[in-house]
């Protein structure tokens, strides 16, 4: 779950129980309504620049093995 507001889309990813079992990884962008610097309350399990670095990250998390993301 990617998201900019640590009190709906980080939380909301932190406390989401999958009816599959998926483990859902809450990652916060430093865009929109969250700012660098700020101390939220739901806190993230990744921290991004920007909807793009979180693509990135999660690409590179999943271990994919297609077409590199280019910069």
């Amino acid at each position: 779950m990617v998201g900019d507001n640590p009190e709906s889309d980080i939380r909301g990813a932190n406390t989401y129980g999958s009816p599959a079992g998926t483990d859902w990884v809450s990652v916060l962008v430093r865009t929109g309504v969250h700012q660098e610097g700020q101390d939220p309350a739901w806190r993230p399990r990744m921290e991004v620049g920007d909807v793009y670095d979180a693509v990135r990250w999660a690409v590179e998390q999943s271990k994919w093995e297609g077409e590199r993301l280019k910069d």
